[in-house]
């Protein structure tokens, strides 16, 4: 069985990876947008509309 949230993790990290890779970002702005994002996926988790 696949968890829902695991799915959406793959879609985000596969959807990073080619953002980084199309905008040639170092391993550091990388990182960066992904804090960024999952910090918005927090806020939006705790308010109670868990969406992407």
């Amino acid at each position: 069985m696949v968890d829902n949230n695991t799915v959406m993790g793959y879609r985000h990290l596969v959807k990073l990876f080619i953002d980084a890779y199309d905008n040639d970002w170092d391993a550091a702005q990388a990182l960066k947008k992904n804090r960024e994002f999952m910090c918005m996926i927090r806020r939006i988790k705790f308010e109670g509309v868990y969406k992407l």
